[in-house]
């Protein structure tokens, strides 16, 4: 769908990433997974953002320009190591290229942002159709904030995105959701968010999901109604007891979960794993409940989870895996997701959820069936639509093997450690039998 290209950037050596449906990214702390995602947004975010650009009536050099500020702001050069690096994005026909300017005896914190041709054809096609609408509506004499006005931008920015679909096809994205790592503080913090906007205390991609989150918890206290199918909803209220001990309710200032014993529990005293978990689950459900209000032509969407099994218990883990698999199982939805972690049980667990896509996908109804009552056949995953790496000593590896299936030595060797240490105690023990 979609590439990355990556050589010495910060703690990456090297990466070469295909995206699919659903992307699994795994390694040890501090080993770039993080990196790579927020990349991979960052360029999304240009593109989503092009339309934004022609109407601030940037030249098709001044876009590389505060690309290239864009890219110091998201990624301080503190954080770039000292080697010279190059990163390279395609979609499609699109091609985007950073590359740090200066020697290997003389580094610089400037950076050099080239675009392809097809790019600069495509945005200043744009531009040109922008500032076309513009002079139309002043010669018209429709007021900036008029009515009539806002419906010409409509209409054109809904037009080039129809263009941008077009030319980019399955690497195509509208709308993308990064969800960062450390979410329980979301959860604490409440309304404060906006104190930290201007300091400079968090990074834009960090800020840009506290800003979300906000709006989900103030829409949540409104009481504004869910139209969401009672299919759904009833299967979320059922994963949201399993996963919350109870259901999550919204009383103007009041924010708890409702235990079935009738305890109500205030968010700032959940236990650790909810807290992380909660920013993700209502978020994720005001998705699916905006995509079903929308009722028109679903728009293809990233997202980006970093870490979900974070402080869960491995059948807290397993359900909340098994519901993420099945956001990005139904192809109609066009939704794609990218996960990071540094857990092998959460890559034991979707390998498990491929060999039952081997065995449930075109087998015949008795099999499909035996599949499906062992793991769900929604969250059965498709391996042409899904890609594994783990990143190893700064190189990403893929993971994935021709049949469909987690490497198994890769597997063996991140869990195989502890069973390694207590085979040599048992030794030490009966060594001597």
């Amino acid at each position: 769908m979609q590439k990355l290209r990556v050589t010495n950037f910060s703690c990456i050596k090297y990466a070469d990433l295909e995206t699919a449906s659903l992307t699994i990214l795994i390694g040890p702390q501090a080993s770039g997974k993080s990196v790579l995602s927020k990349l991979l947004y960052f360029f999304n975010n240009i593109l989503i953002t092009l339309h934004n650009s022609a109407e601030e009536q940037l030249s098709a050099k001044e876009l590389g320009e505060a690309i290239g500020a864009d890219f110091v702001r998201w990624f301080p050069p503190s954080a770039w190591g000292a080697r010279i690096f190059h990163i390279r994005f395609e979609a499609g026909p699109f091609e985007i290229k950073i590359k740090r300017k200066g020697s290997t005896t003389r580094l610089s914190d400037k950076i050099q942002v080239s675009l392809a041709p097809d790019i600069r054809v495509h945005y200043e096609a744009l531009l040109l159709s922008v500032k076309t609408a513009t002079e139309t509506t002043r010669s018209q004499e429709f007021g900036q904030f008029s009515s009539k006005s806002w419906e010409i931008s409509y209409k054109l920015r809904r037009e080039n995105e129809g263009r941008l679909e077009g030319i980019l096809g399955e690497a195509y994205v509208d709308f993308q959701l990064f969800v960062p790592a450390g979410r329980s503080w979301f959860t604490s913090v409440g309304k404060a968010i906006s104190a930290f906007e201007h300091g400079g205390l968090l990074d834009p991609v960090t800020l840009d999901f506290g800003r979300l989150f906000t709006n989900v918890r103030d829409r949540a206290r409104s009481g504004l109604p869910v139209d969401s199918s009672a299919t759904e909803q009833r299967l979320r209220n059922q994963l949201t007891v399993k996963l919350f001990g109870g259901r999550i309710r919204f009383e103007r200032e009041k924010e708890y979960v409702e235990a079935d014993d009738g305890r109500r529990i205030p968010f700032s005293v959940l236990s650790s794993g909810q807290q992380e978990l909660l920013p993700l689950w209502l978020v994720l459900s005001q998705m699916s409940n905006d995509i079903q209000s929308q009722r028109r032509k679903i728009s293809p969407t990233m997202l980006y989870i970093e870490e979900p099994e974070a402080h869960l218990f491995p059948t807290a883990q397993s359900t909340l895996l098994d519901y993420l698999a099945s956001l990005t199982s139904d192809e109609r939805l066009r939704r794609s997701m990218i996960i990071t972690t540094h857990s092998p049980y959460v890559l034991s667990k979707f390998n498990n959820l491929l060999k039952a896509g081997s065995l449930g996908f075109g087998a015949d109804k008795r099999q499909a069936q035996k599949v499906n009552e062992i793991v769900p056949r929604i969250s059965w995953l498709n391996a042409k639509r899904t890609r594994a790496y783990a990143i190893v000593d700064g190189t990403l590896t893929d993971i994935l093997t021709e049949d469909g299936l987690i490497d198994g030595e890769y597997l063996d060797a991140v869990s195989g450690e502890i069973s390694k240490d207590f085979l040599r105690l048992l030794d030490l023990e009966y060594g001597d039998v």
